[in-house]
C-alpha cells in the first residue's frame, strides 16, 4: 500500500525546521549550553558538598537530573520543529522547579523524606500487586483486563523475589526514620481507591498552585 502524501498545510516537517534554524538557532544552542552546564552542575554539587545524605540524593540524583533532562528533551523537540509536543516536557521541569524549590524553601530534610517516603509506598504497592489474590493485584488486573494474563504468568516465576521486596519497603517505612511520614500517608489515602494523595500533601500545600505560595 502507497503510503498517503502529508498535507503540508497542517505539517510541514522541513518548513518547521528551516524556520527554527532561520530564527531561533541562538535559542536551540543555548538550551544546549544549559544541558550541558546542568549536567557538570549535578556532578561538581556531588562532588562538592559535604553532606552527601537522603536529601541531596533527592534534589540532586533525582529531581536536579530530572528537571536537565526534560530540558534536554524541549531542546530536542523544539529543534526539530516539534513545538507543541514539547509542551509536555516544559511542563515537567515547571513542576520539577515547584518541587526543588519547595524542598529547599524550609523543612528541607523532611519534605525530601515525604518524597522517599512517597517513592517507597509506590514501590510497596506494586510489588503487592504481585502477590497472588492480593487486593492491589485484583485492582491492577482489572485496570490492564486483556493483559492481565501477561501479567499473572511473570507473578508466578517472580514470587519470592517479591516478597522479600515488600519486607524491605515495609521494614523501611516502620524505620524510625520513616514512621510518622507514612503514618500521615496512610491517613490521607483514599479509602474508596486506595491511592496516595500526592507527595507534598502531608504538612503541605493541596496542589502544585499553591506550592509558590508556601
Amino acid at each position: 500500500m502507497e503510503p498517503d502524501n502529508p498535507c503540508k498545510g497542517i505539517l510541514d516537517r522541513h518548513e518547521t525546521v528551516e524556520h527554527i534554524k532561520q530564527y531561533f538557532q541562538d535559542t536551540i544552542d543555548l538550551l544546549r549550553e544549559i544541558v550541558d552546564y546542568g549536567t557538570h552542575l549535578i556532578m561538581r554539587c556531588h562532588t562538592t558538598t559535604q553532606n552527601k545524605d537522603l536529601t541531596a540524593a533527592i534534589v540532586l540524583g533525582i529531581l536536579l537530573k530530572h528537571a536537565v533532562a526534560m530540558l534536554d528533551a524541549v531542546e530536542i523537540l523544539v529543534s526539530q520543529g516539534a513545538i507543541f509536543s514539547a509542551h509536555l516536557p516544559a511542563r515537567g521541569l515547571f513542576e520539577t522547579y515547584l518541587f526543588i524549590n519547595w524542598i529547599l524553601k524550609e523543612d528541607t530534610d523532611r519534605r525530601a523524606k515525604q518524597y522517599y517516603v512517597w517513592h517507597l509506598r509506590k514501590e510497596l504497592k506494586w510489588a503487592k500487586r504481585g502477590v497472588a489474590g492480593s487486593e492491589e493485584q485484583k485492582a491492577f488486573f482489572s485496570a490492564v483486563d486483556a493483559f492481565a494474563k501477561v501479567f499473572s504468568e511473570k507473578v508466578a516465576i517472580c514470587n519470592d523475589e517479591t516478597q522479600e521486596d515488600i519486607a524491605s519497603f515495609e521494614r523501611l517505612l516502620n524505620s524510625d526514620h520513616y514512621r510518622e511520614i507514612n503514618d500521615e500517608f496512610e491517613k490521607m489515602k483514599n479509602k474508596k481507591t486506595g491511592l496516595d494523595v500526592e507527595w507534598f500533601r502531608p504538612w503541605g500545600p493541596k496542589n502544585r498552585y499553591k506550592m509558590d505560595e508556601r
